[in-house]
């Protein structure tokens, strides 16, 4: 299996054991944390309903399980899914800088940061997060470093994965103005009214709408037709954007994300 290549070498920090015997190295993939290693950067601008939902599990993310099991995303509609044979995970281990992420325990912000992007970081159990690109002062050199490096990491874990495929959660919503992006037909054997989501209803703009776990026939549907959209348009999927479709002449977004077996808490 061919090594994943990153983008960007990460200089390994100076450890931090004392005198006398040092401690267990702690190492990516451990048995007994389903989620190993987890990262989301949640973009502090997305405002609408629709982008927040569909940014659910971070606009950009890699998740680890302790079976060297990942999951990864970068503002796409597409989740990408793979595993670590051993050499694979010691460079991601390497790359990270896995020790000391977690030993970056913590949280770094300014006042005038509030709608910057932010990064949270889960590792070995720990968890640190940081705003701004992670240069404030006194965060964690390890962490600073892992934000530059996060998105080519994801970059080349992303390409030697491949498309997961598994459930999603789908809010609809009626927009006419979606008439001129291509939309692609409404599966006709599905009734899509029981699926539509008024969001005037939710009383709030900060409200989420829970979303819809569509039965697998019709994943199977939405799948095909998110291919077929992407092949279209493929300037128009990114996270949070809907797929445009059309249904007895009216025009609806169908907003999604990935249902994953690890994930992260939203900040």
């Amino acid at each position: 299996m061919k090594c994943v290549a990153f983008a960007v070498a990460l200089i390994a920090g100076a450890s931090c054991g004392g005198p006398g015997k040092p401690p267990a190295p702690i190492k990516l993939c451990s048995e007994g944390r389903e989620l190993s290693f987890g990262a989301r950067l949640d973009d502090g601008s997305a405002s609408s309903t629709q982008l927040r939902f569909g940014q659910l599990n971070g606009s950009v993310f890699l998740y680890v399980s302790d079976e060297c099991e990942f999951w990864v995303n970068k503002l796409s509609w597409f989740t990408y899914y793979g595993s670590l044979n051993e050499a694979a995970a010691t460079e991601l281990h390497d790359a990270i800088q896995f020790d000391q992420l977690a030993m970056a325990e913590g949280s770094w912000s300014t006042a005038n940061c509030l709608d910057a992007p932010l990064l949270s970081v889960r590792a070995a159990g720990g968890h640190s997060e940081c705003l701004c690109g992670c240069k404030q002062a006194g965060t964690p050199h390890s962490l600073r470093q892992f934000n530059d490096a996060l998105v080519s990491i994801v970059d080349g874990l992303s390409s030697r994965g491949s498309q997961w495929t598994g459930e999603i959660e789908i809010l609809v919503v009626e927009e006419p103005t979606l008439e001129d992006q291509q939309p692609v037909e409404w599966p006709t054997e599905f009734e899509l009214a029981t699926y539509l989501t008024d969001l005037n209803s939710l009383g709030r703009t900060d409200a989420l709408p829970d979303g819809i776990v569509p039965p697998p026939l019709l994943l199977e549907e939405l799948r095909a037709l998110m291919d077929v959209y992407a092949a279209r348009r493929p300037d128009n999927t990114d996270m949070g954007s809907p797929l445009p479709v059309i249904h007895d002449g009216q025009y609806y977004g169908v907003y999604f994300r990935d249902i994953l077996p690890l994930s992260m808490p939203r900040p």
